[in-house]
């Protein structure tokens, strides 16, 4: 009998006592389900839920209904009111640490370069900050939002992202020196349930439970799109407030409120964000439909108490020192990148090596990507305002070009890429269960023009040639949907959350690790050799070394098939 022609079995999973023994014999969470040798046929049993799900959404009502555009406006709402205070508190910040220097040494004027090397190391001591909250965050709240909605979570997730920024107005707004002490403990409370990552990392669970497979990767590339939009729309409204609106203090002079060298006036954008992010959260909880059905929700708990019961079952046997580890094990989701067989259809269980290649390539690449983009957009501010001596507005309009030019890849050029040039012209056909040619092209030309744009930006000699190197390097932005979508080919849809959980926690583990270390590195160079450029040049080969990763990665599964067809052929 073959495997297709056998019915769901075994046995239910909120039984007890001594009927639950038989729980620890299920291998994989396909052994209940029906299976084929052809991975493109396969559907699991929560697949099923899920595409009865989606049909009940086409039968609600638009504003009822939960949608792509919904979510993606709930992220617009978060990366815009984020991103129109953010060049004003950079610029906020750098005068504080001005002021911290000039304090500290008595100087009448501040020393740039003391100036840059303190704001660098607050930056430091913020991204990691802002890192190890996350990672807890991340540890648990996408596969919560499994079991009890995505909306829930959301709106959690602002309301403690409001508490920070308020507690963090105050902060920089009160005392006219950096605040290390004070400034992380607001960083703490922004990420307590994980912050812009979480948010992005649930937006990706939302866009995936509404989406059929073959749409993710258009759906992934509008909620990247709702992203960048924020995030280049924002700097301009924050321009706009500077530009149109009088200063707050007579004749914009120094307030004794706000310290030497600022005025009320340079606040005003900051004030803007906490009222958006306002505005966000009453969205979140009176507009934004729920993307799980109460069906989907009640099996996500029921699958969990399954795997919970199997695994108290295991430890009764351990030891109590390893019992009480697992508990704290908050690193436990990452087993994901290493494709673990009980997350694997047994019809690759013969090929399994390659797919575990490519799937932990694919996670580490994007891990390393998003990582770069968070550290980089600290060492271009801080080496745009080095350099080429830019202001609040400049860097408004540096944020406006690479955000829109990425809004402008992903809507315009991405589509143009993947069904013109890579389906029509050159004949290549898309592969619903692993990463595929397609997907290569698209993660090659986002490497590769990353590249490049970052090799402008170090040999820019001007701010129009800045801002147009950023305008290309912004091409780089094609990389994560593609590997995104690729990735979650490889797993079965009712473990959509957890799998993207498992890459936000591995992201953020990267995000810790990576400011320090290449902000650090612009940091010797700018103090050693006065050369801040010396970094970007040593990103734009990791990202040559990122780009020969994915190629071996699709060879790899290029092979296998090759091989699978050889033995198939055989065997008739």
């Amino acid at each position: 009998m073959s495997k297709s022609n056998i019915g769901p079995v075994g046995p239910d999973p909120l039984v007890t006592g001594s009927e639950a023994e038989p729980l620890i014999k299920q291998q994989s969470v396909y052994d209940a389900l029906p299976t084929n040798d052809d991975d493109s046929t396969h559907l699991d049993e929560e697949a099923g839920w899920l595409q009865e799900q989606r049909l009940l959404h086409k039968a609600m009502h638009w504003f009822l209904r939960p949608s792509v555009y919904m979510i993606g406006l709930a992220l617009f709402f978060f990366t815009f009111g984020l991103s129109s205070a953010e060049a004003s508190r950079q610029l906020i910040q750098y005068k504080l640490a001005c002021n911290s220097v000039t304090k500290n040494t008595g100087a009448d004027v501040c020393d740039p370069v003391d100036a840059q090397v303190l704001l660098s190391t607050l930056q430091q001591a913020l991204q990691v900050t802002q890192g190890i909250a996350t990672v807890i965050a991340l540890a648990k709240v996408p596969s919560l939002s499994d079991k009890y909605g995505r909306k829930i979570f959301i709106t959690l997730l602002v309301a403690f992202m409001l508490i920070g920024k308020i507690c963090r107005y105050l902060v920089t707004s009160r005392y006219p020196v950096t605040m290390f002490g004070l400034m992380i403990a607001c960083e703490i409370i922004s990420s307590a349930f994980g912050g812009l990552v979480t948010m992005l990392s649930l937006c990706n669970c939302y866009a995936a439970d509404i989406s059929e497979p073959d749409q993710r990767t258009h759906f992934l590339g509008i909620i990247l799109t709702f992203f960048f939009v924020g995030l280049s729309l924002g700097p301009m409204c924050g321009n706009f407030l500077l530009s149109y609106f009088p200063e707050s203090s007579a004749n914009g002079k120094p307030s004794v409120m706000y310290g030497p060298n600022l005025t009320s006036h340079e606040f005003l954008p900051l004030r803007f964000e906490i009222l958006m992010i306002v505005i966000l959260l009453l969205f979140s909880i009176f507009v934004l439909p729920e993307s799980r059905s109460s069906k989907a929700r009640r099996m996500s708990r029921s699958a969990s108490k399954s795997l919970t019961l199997r695994s108290d079952i295991v430890l009764r046997e351990e030891s109590t020192l390893k019992r009480f580890l697992s508990i704290f094990n908050i690193f436990r989701p990452l087993r994901i990148i290493f494709y673990p067989k009980d997350y694997v259809n047994p019809s690759r269980y013969d090929s399994i090596v390659a797919h575990r290649i490519a799937v932990a390539t694919l996670i580490l690449l994007d891990c390393a990507f998003v990582a770069f983009a968070m550290s980089l957009g600290e060492i271009f501010l801080l080496f745009s305002i080095f350099k080429h001596k830019m202001t609040a507005q400049d860097l408004g309009y540096l944020m406006f070009i690479g955000c829109s030019c990425r809004a402008f890849y992903l809507t315009v050029l991405s589509p143009i890429l993947n069904k013109k040039v890579f389906v029509k012209f050159f004949g290549l056909q898309p592969h619903k269960r692993r990463f595929d040619l397609i997907d290569y092209g698209m993660v090659s030309i986002a490497f590769l023009g990353e590249l490049l744009g970052v090799i402008f930006l170090a040999i820019s000699p001007n701010k129009r040639f800045f801002l147009a190197s950023g305008a290309f390097a912004a091409i780089g932005s094609l990389a994560s949907p593609a590997l995104n979508s690729a990735t979650i080919k490889f797993f079965p849809e009712s473990k959509i959350g957890e799998v993207f959980g498992a890459m936000a926690l591995a992201k953020n583990v990267f995000n810790i690790s990576f400011p320090l270390i290449f902000l650090g590195i612009y940091k010797y160079s700018l103090r050693q050799w006065h050369k801040p450029e010396i970094v970007l040049y040593l990103v734009a080969g990791i990202f040559f070394v990122m780009f020969l990763a994915a190629s071996n990665a699709i060879w790899v599964l290029e092979k296998e098939d090759a091989a699978k067809e050889r033995r198939e052929s055989s065997s008739e």
